[in-house]
């Protein structure tokens, strides 16, 4: 039987499952049995070769006729009023369009009109002089100059955005060994090779414990066109890649950065493969790990210490610095319910494997022993990150431009540090995001001696939901079962208020204070609900803490947004 194999197939094993007879299908089943989890990707890529399938890897480039396409129907929506769906097509324009052709240029002409249009004015001004650097044509220059003479008259008055003091500064020293990381708490690997931060002091609500860079990120598909494909700020005035049709960048500096990391190697497949975005991190990782090692032998060698054998014989700063350079492989290989993720995933795994066969000199020479190791090597990394791995879903405030009110949007990365932390339905402290940076901020009073524990769910709270309910969310995010006392029955869940507490908390009108929330108000409100949480902060599970946390989350999506600065156009 042979099989042809569609780009839409790796989304899912599910869709091979149906391509291969049962026989093959029993032979992964084996394979999967085995202690190196390289043995059942190896047995897949054999199986689809003995298919006889040809793997299409079809793209047409980028090409003058579809970017003008992509620009004239972004011109009927602009005149339509449908700024975002206009954006979209100009931004997809540019991604399609030779470097050097004049449908570039007519691109970032066409996208200044709009940024113009919706008072983007300093975007507007960008668009017009990278036209004008790439050599505008002679006969929209006219036009072009009244346009960023117009733009400019305008600057100043460009929509307010909010001047505020650095609310995500570590506020103490921080730790010699990992300088991101507060003194305020202890890093240590506890007795099940695991990461535990613990207080040794106290610590007030809101106070930042920590930053961290993600190692890699990875956009949702239908924000392709609306953020930097590297760090993934949101922005409207994106640069494309100057090969590929798929990834836009937020300056010039994000598009080196990603090329000298991965990019330059994942460019030529990227954009013609359905891939998920848990794929597209690890397919990044590998290939960011594959650049930084000095040789295969060195990368096939780090493929064999993974998880807990690596957790043992690594130091702290090993493990947890994302420049170190094999921390990423050091996720805890004790999660429950492996066999589904390991069959969904060696099939992407070994298509990725063969993938980068059609690379010149990325694979040692097919004469050496090497070969089949460094195929191997890689087929290890992928599956552990695959079945261990703990990417974070990174939450982004968003203001809409033209209607002045805040989204949210997601993505996924891969912290080394953070993704290694506790996760409980009753923590202590939040993880939020600066785009690629990370903060890790402390939900209410942590008393020393306490364990420092993030949420796995993020966003507000509901009161109404069940515990029941909570661990399956986590459970579905994390594929993390929780083990907190209040989950197994052993602990009482404290929803009853002392009577100092209530008095106190009668002063604040929390959903009045909710409500009311802006720009402007932000600030100040957050410093109040920290207070009122720090009183609460043995109720957690207290309509009144969940009303407060609420209010402290919305003012931490406005403070955040200042920091970023990230817009969409509606």
């Amino acid at each position: 039987m042979s099989i042809r194999i569609d780009k839409k197939m790796l989304s899912r094993g599910m869709l091979y499952h149906k391509s291969i007879d049962q026989s093959k299908i029993e032979r992964i089943y084996n394979a999967m049995a085995s202690d190196d989890l390289a043995d059942v990707v190896m047995t897949t890529l054999n199986i689809l070769e003995e298919s006889g399938g040809s793997i299409e890897h079809p793209s047409n480039g980028k090409l003058e006729l579809e970017s003008d396409g992509l620009r004239t129907i972004g011109n009927d929506f602009f005149n339509k009023g449908d700024y975002h769906a206009s954006l979209q097509c100009y931004n997809k324009a540019l991604c399609h369009a030779p470097k050097d052709g004049r449908a570039i240029k007519l691109a970032y002409s066409n996208r200044s009109a709009l940024f113009l249009k919706t008072k983007c004015y300093i975007d507007c001004i960008k668009d017009i002089d990278r036209c004008f650097a790439l050599g505008c044509p002679a006969d929209i220059e006219k036009k072009l100059i009244k346009r960023k003479k117009e733009a400019n008259y305008h600057v100043p008055s460009e929509f307010y955005k909010m001047k505020c003091k650095d609310y995500f500064k570590i506020k103490s020293p921080c730790d010699t060994i990992l300088p991101s990381i507060s003194s305020q708490i202890k890093i240590e690997i506890n007795d099940e090779y695991e990461l535990k931060l613990t207080a040794v002091e106290e610590i007030k609500s809101g106070m930042v414990l920590a930053h961290e860079t993600a190692y890699v990120t990875s956009i949702h598909p239908e924000d392709i066109y609306s953020a930097c494909y590297y760090c993934l700020k949101i922005t409207p005035c994106l640069l494309p890649c100057d090969t590929c049709c798929y990834c836009m960048f937020c300056s010039e500096t994000c598009k080196i950065k990603c090329f000298d990391e991965y990019h330059d190697i994942e460019c030529k497949f990227i954009e013609n493969f359905s891939f998920r975005p848990v794929s597209l991190l690890i397919i990044k990782t590998i290939l960011k790990l594959f650049k930084k090692v000095n040789s295969w032998p060195e990368l096939i060698a780090a493929s064999k210490l993974l998880g807990t054998e690596r957790i043992k014989n690594s130091s702290l700063k090993e493990l947890l610095n994302p420049d170190s350079l094999f921390s990423i492989l050091s996720f805890p290989d004790n999660k429950p319910f492996v066999y589904g993720p390991m069959y969904n995933s060696c099939f992407e795994c070994a298509e990725i494997i063969n993938c980068l066969s059609e690379f010149p000199h990325f694979y040692p020479s097919k004469n050496t022993s090497e070969y089949i190791e460094a195929k191997r090597a890689l087929a290890r990394i992928m599956m552990h990150l695959h079945i261990f791995g703990m990417p974070s879903t990174v939450i982004q405030s968003v203001y809409v431009q033209n209607k002045n009110k805040l989204t949210l949007k997601a993505s996924a990365a891969f912290y080394t540090c953070f993704g290694k932390m506790k996760v409980s339905c009753n923590s202590n402290a939040e993880i939020h995001y600066l785009n690629n940076k990370a903060v890790l901020i402390a939900k209410h009073k942590i008393n020393p001696g306490e364990e420092v524990i993030v949420s796995g769910l993020n966003g507000p709270q509901n009161s109404d939901q069940s515990q029941q309910g909570n661990r399956q969310k986590l459970f579905q995010a994390k594929k993390y079962v929780c083990s907190c006392p209040t989950c197994f029955g052993t602990a009482e869940r404290l929803t009853t208020l002392s009577d100092k507490q209530k008095q106190f908390y009668r002063q604040f009108n929390i959903i009045r204070l909710t409500n009311t929330c802006d720009h402007n108000r932000a600030p100040k409100f957050y410093d109040e609900a920290k207070k009122i949480m720090d009183v609460l902060n043995d109720v957690p599970f207290s309509d009144e803490y969940i009303e407060t946390f609420n209010l402290f989350y919305k003012c931490l999506v406005i403070l955040t947004n200042a920091t970023t600065d990230n817009t969409i156009i509606a």
